[in-house]
């Protein structure tokens, strides 16, 4: 991101103590220093004046419930330049004048440490417009791990990376990553692992440092499409096109107890069942009732181990999501009934894209439900997808997560074991997503763009 412009703030007016740390006043704004436990810290800082309580759906957890910040034994003291916010595993210095936040263990080893620029500025914080940045220090030989669903090697240092759900193999989806790229470069290539961003979007890495081996995290809690420039020798950028800088700091020093605080504030996945863990049979193919039965009686006959199989987009009526194709599948309980009995477990993908289609069941009562993202005209917004024009249900509002739930449950009634959830970035092919707002036409679509997937599901 381009930061020619941006108006750093450069000094703090004001600081006072709160039942969970330190509240700065600086630039018009506020600044929260919060104590989540012992080696975490959470940095806030308002828009506004007015901090967002709930920017995403990734916290799932009361930080400062019993489990969190309400049992840390911390102190706050002020000292000549600077206030500092102690733990028993780290100390948050933050600097009046220039405004600086700086995070060590209590040994001294670092955590974080703003980075100034040539002229000896410090870009704790700067914005424009929205967006926001901030920039620190890095050691030449120390790697970066995480964010998710990336291409290319574990280590993410002398990279660049774009934090936006993108359909991959979508060319329009990817046009603006791929424009200005020579046709040679790996980056213009949709199916290279160098290519960037992909479907998934994590705002949480790992900084190792060289020197040390020692680890510390980081979690930026913001859904707004985000910049990590880890390709500069002495330092890395985190910039946002929105939001607010809500990030909890990680002091380790293991990666293994970083992961633990953050599976602790945004969940942890449950052990899968063991069949999820065997042989599944899945191709993108046109199969027919009759094909996937002789499928199963093939894996069996020829005694191969196979636990599952996954039905693509086909096994619909004209790709119309909860539907069966009668012609395909005349006797779809029937089918399923049978894999069954053969210890299969079946999955069918299912899809956000609601194909706009008056007489559809599903589409009518979505209407009629008024659960479908809006536009700023109030008009419901038609993206394009598998079936040709479609609406999407508005996930931001628990009514439309509700309906769609009652709809996985009655699918997964027939016989199912599962469902594939895909197309969620979401995907709009040739039409741009931008006008699909959120939230019955409340929010604007970048709050929501990362996060619909997870609400989705």
């Amino acid at each position: 991101m381009r930061t020619d412009h941006f108006i750093r703030f450069e000094r703090v007016d004001s600081v006072e103590r709160t039942e969970r740390g330190l509240l700065a006043r600086l630039h018009g704004e506020q600044l929260r220093v919060d104590a989540v436990r012992p080696d975490v810290v959470r940095l806030q800082l308002s828009r506004g004046g007015v901090f967002d309580e709930k920017p995403t759906y990734a916290v799932c957890v009361d930080p400062f419930g019993t489990d969190g910040g309400a049992g840390v034994d911390w102190t706050a003291e002020e000292s000549e330049g600077a206030w500092r916010l102690s733990t028993d595993a780290l100390v948050v210095t933050l600097w009046l004048d220039p405004f600086r936040v700086d995070v060590h263990r209590a040994d001294g080893s670092v955590v974080i440490e703003s980075a100034p620029d040539e002229e000896g500025r410090y870009w704790t914080y700067a914005t424009l417009n929205d967006a926001w940045t901030t920039r620190r220090r890095i050691g030449r030989d120390d790697a970066i791990y995480g964010l998710g669903e990336k291409g290319g090697r574990h280590n993410r240092r002398g990279r660049d990376f774009t934090m936006w759900n993108t359909d991959v193999l979508n060319e329009h989806a990817t046009a603006e990553f791929r424009a200005g790229l020579d046709a040679d470069d790996p980056r213009a290539d949709m199916t290279s692992t160098e290519f960037d961003p992909y479907y998934v979007t994590v705002p949480f890495f790992h900084h190792r440092s060289a020197e040390t081996g020692t680890a510390v995290g980081s979690f930026v809690d913001n859904g707004y499409r985000g910049e990590y420039e880890f390709s500069r020798d002495d330092e890395y950028r985190i910039a946002f096109h929105g939001g607010q800088w809500t990030e909890y700091v990680f002091a380790g020093p293991s990666m293994a107890s970083i992961l633990e605080r953050y599976t602790w504030l945004t969940g942890r996945a449950s052990l899968p069942p063991i069949w999820a863990l065997g042989y599944h049979h899945c191709r993108w193919h046109a199969y027919k009732q009759q094909d996937i039965e002789v499928i199963a009686k093939r894996y069996r006959d020829d005694e191969f181990p196979c636990d599952a199989i996954w039905l693509d987009i086909d096994y619909m009526d004209g790709y119309r999501v909860f539907t069966w194709d009668a012609e395909r599948f005349p006797d779809p309980a029937g089918m399923l009934k049978g894999l069954a009995n053969q210890g299969y477990r079946a999955i069918t993908i299912v899809d956000p894209g609601v194909k706009h289609d008056p007489g559809y069941e599903v589409y009518d009562d979505g209407l009629e439900k008024d659960v479908f993202c809006r536009t700023e005209g109030g008009d419901t917004y038609i993206g394009q997808v598998w079936p040709g024009n479609t609406v999407f249900p508005d996930f931001a509002t628990p009514e439309a997560r509700a309906w769609w739930g009652d709809l996985n449950a009655r699918h997964v009634e027939s016989g199912l074991a599962g469902i594939w959830n895909d197309m969620n970035e979401p995907a709009t092919g040739e039409i741009p997503p931008g006008t699909m707002l959120f939230d019955k036409g409340r929010a604007k679509h970048e709050r929501y763009h990362n996060q619909y997937a997870m609400l989705m599901a």
